[in-house]
């Protein structure tokens, strides 16, 4: 798994090569888009997950500055697979599994990979 902090621009070039899925957290409403409706966040949007199934671009508000992150996977991931229902739709969730210095797991990272 590989995690990064992006810049607004490179967030919206991320944006420009495409995701299957965009779960957007408006100040109104909750929305699971998909394909072509998905665009960059604007003023009335409080969170946002882009998301396929090998990366998740979050947009979210961090003590007042908007941030952006990427979740790639590299492949070789220790990962568990769960699902949460979201309306009529289930939403698959992948859970990214790491090791302390004493050998005990842990969950590194949480991103949406997948709509069923």
């Amino acid at each position: 798994m590989i995690k990064s902090i992006l810049s607004a621009e490179e967030a919206h070039r991320e944006l420009e090569n495409g995701f299957d899925y965009a779960l957007i957290y408006k100040l109104s409403s909750v929305e699971l888009l998909s394909g072509y409706e998905i665009t960059a966040p604007d003023n009335e949007v409080t969170e946002a997950r882009f998301f396929d199934e090998k990366r998740e671009l979050r947009f979210f508000d961090y003590n007042g500055e908007k941030r952006w992150a990427l979740i790639e996977d590299e492949g070789n991931e220790i990962t568990e697979e769960k699902e949460e229902k979201f309306k009529e739709n289930t939403l698959e969730i992948k859970e990214y599994i790491s090791f302390d210095e004493d050998g005990q797991a842990f969950t590194e990272a949480v991103r949406l990979w997948g709509v069923k």
